[in-house]
C-alpha cells in the first residue's frame, strides 16, 4: 500500500522560505528561514551615537499607483536604504548603505523577507515604516535606529529644488528615468537631475547594479552635505519645503519635526567631509525564481563594518551560511519553482470536478499528484541535510513532475502553458510570507 504524504499550498511555502521540517519527521532541523531570532533588547552602544534610517520610497511613481490613479502602499517599496551615523562625542558619522534586495527578518512576517518589500507589511504608511526600521535594526545585529526620514520620489526632486540643485561631477552618460538625458562631466543636478541620479541602476553605464546605485547615493550625499555647510541659509529653507510636502515626507519625529531635524543637521555642519565615512553591507549577489534578485549579505564585511563604526561585535547571520546559499542556489529555488507551479495546476485539477473524467484522465492525474507529493517529500529531506545524494533525488524527483504534469495538464485540458521555468510571480501568492507582495 503506498502511504502519500498530503501536502498543502501553505505547506509548499512553508518548505520553500520556511523550511517545515516536520513534513519528513525531522523537527531538530531548525531552517534558518523560518527560525530567524527577533531583537528582544537593542544592543547597548558604546558613547553617543544617533543613528538615523533614511529611506526613498517610489511611492510618488505614477507607474506604482493603484487603481483610479490613487497612491496604493502595495505597490511601493523602499529602494534606497541608508543609516547615518551620527557620534556626537567623536564628532563623526558614517553612512551605511543596506542593499534593497538583502534578505532580512521583518516583525509580524514568518521568515525571511526581502528588504525592501518590509514596507508591504504594514497596515498604514507610519507602520510599515516602523516594520522596516526594525528590519534594519535586526540586520545590522539588534543596533537600534533612533530616526527615521522617508521621502517619495516627488519629494526628493522638490527638496533638490529647495537647496538650489548640486553640482557634481558625473562619471557616467545615461539617460535619467525622467527622460532626460546626462553626459559624464560637471553638471548642476536640479531636483529632477538629483533623483534621476539617486535612481540610475539598470540604466547606468557604471556599476548598473544596486551595490552600484548605493554608491552613487552615498556620492552625492556627501555633495549635498557640502552644499549645506557652506550655505547654511539652505538648511532651513530645506527642512521647511520637507516640511511641507505632508503627502511625501514622512518621519517617526513626532514633537517639533523642524525643530530636532535643525538640530541633527546642525551637528553634521559642524564636522568636516573627512569625518564621515562611507560603507555598505554587501553581499552575494544572486538571480532566481523569474529573475528575482536577492542579496545574501557577506559575513565578513558585515561584522566588520559594524565594528568599525559600532565599535562592537555582532554575531553572524545563520541564513547567510555558505553551505546553506550554495545549495538554495544550486537546487532549491529551481524545485521550489516546479512545485509551486504545480499545485497551479493541482488547483486547476481540483475544480475540473469528476464529471466526464476518463480513466486515462484519471490515471494521469493519480501520477501527477503522487510525483508531486515525491517531490515536496523529496526537498524536504534534501533541505535537512544538503548532502549530494538527496540531492540527486530531489532533482529526479523534479524532472518526474515535471512530465507527469505536462501529461496530466494536456489531457485535462488545462489551457494555460505550464510556466515551468519563467511564469507567474511566486510571491503573489498571498500564503508566501503570509502577505501577498509584488518584487520589482
Amino acid at each position: 500500500m503506498r502511504i502519500i504524504l498530503k501536502i498543502t499550498a501553505i505547506s509548499i511555502a512553508e518548505v520553500f522560505l520556511f523550511g517545515s521540517c516536520a513534513l519528513a519527521e525531522t523537527e531538530s532541523f531548525q531552517n534558518p528561514l523560518l527560525y530567524p531570532q527577533p531583537i528582544t533588547e537593542y544592543m547597548k552602544l558604546p558613547g553617543s551615537i544617533t543613528n538615523i534610517l533614511l529611506l526613498g520610497i517610489d511611492f510618488g511613481h505614477k507607474g506604482y499607483w493603484g487603481s483610479g490613479g490613487k497612491k496604493s502602499l502595495e505597490n511601493c517599496h523602499t529602494d534606497a536604504v541608508l543609516v547615518i551615523a551620527v557620534n556626537t562625542d567623536e564628532k563623526t558619522a558614517d553612512m551605511i548603505s543596506l542593499p534593497r534586495d538583502t534578505l532580512t527578518y521583518v516583525p509580524g512576517v514568518k521568515g525571511i523577507y526581502k528588504l525592501n518589500a518590509a514596507i508591504n507589511c504594514g497596515d498604514s504608511m507610519e507602520d510599515g515604516l516602523c516594520r522596516i526600521s526594525e528590519a534594519a535594526s535586526w540586520l545590522m545585529g539588534g543596533i537600534q535606529m533612533d530616526y527615521y526620514f522617508a521621502v517619495d520620489m516627488n519629494t526628493m526632486a522638490a527638496l533638490g529644488d529647495a537647496l538650489d540643485g548640486v553640482d557634481f561631477e558625473l562619471e557616467m552618460s545615461y539617460t535619467g528615468h525622467s527622460g532626460k538625458k546626462y553626459r559624464k562631466g560637471l553638471h548642476h543636478l536640479d531636483g529632477v537631475g538629483i533623483t534621476d541620479y539617486m535612481r540610475s541602476r539598470t540604466n547606468a553605464t557604471v556599476n548598473a547594479n544596486d551595490i552600484g546605485r548605493t554608491g552613487r547615493q552615498r556620492k552625492l550625499m556627501l555633495a549635498i552635505f557640502q552644499k549645506l555647510k557652506t550655505n547654511p541659509e539652505l538648511v532651513i529653507k530645506t527642512v521647511k519645503a520637507a516640511q511641507e510636502m505632508k503627502d511625501g515626507f514622512f518621519t517617526n519625529i513626532i514633537n517639533e519635526p523642524v525643530t530636532e531635524t535643525f538640530r541633527l543637521l546642525s551637528i553634521a555642519m559642524g564636522m568636516s567631509e573627512h569625518s564621515i565615512g562611507s560603507y555598505v553591507l554587501s553581499g552575494k549577489y544572486r538571480t532566481a525564481l523569474n529573475g528575482w534578485n536577492f542579496t545574501f549579505t557577506d559575513q565578513q564585511n558585515r561584522q566588520t563594518v559594524i565594528k568599525e563604526v559600532y565599535g562592537v561585535d555582532v554575531p553572524p547571520l545563520q541564513y547567510v551560511g555558505f553551505e546553506y546559499t550554495k545549495w538554495l542556489e544550486d537546487a532549491g529555488f529551481r524545485t521550489v519553482h516546479v512545485l509551486s507551479v504545480a499545485d497551479q495546476l493541482r488547483e486547476y485539477i481540483a475544480g475540473y470536478g469528476k464529471n466526464g473524467i476518463t480513466a486515462k484522465q484519471q490515471e494521469a492525474i493519480d501520477a501527477f499528484e503522487a510525483a508531486y507529493q515525491d517531490a515536496a517529500l523529496a526537498f524536504v529531506t534534501a533541505a535537512h541535510s544538503m548532502s549530494k545524494q538527496d540531492t540527486k533525488v530531489m532533482e529526479g524527483a523534479r524532472k518526474k513532475l515535471l512530465e507527469s504534469g505536462d501529461a496530466a495538464a494536456k489531457l485535462c485540458e488545462y489551457r494555460v502553458k505550464l510556466p515551468w521555468a519563467t511564469g507567474k510571480l511566486f510571491y503573489a501568492d498571498p500564503y508566501i510570507n503570509e502577505v501577498a507582495v509584488d518584487w520589482r
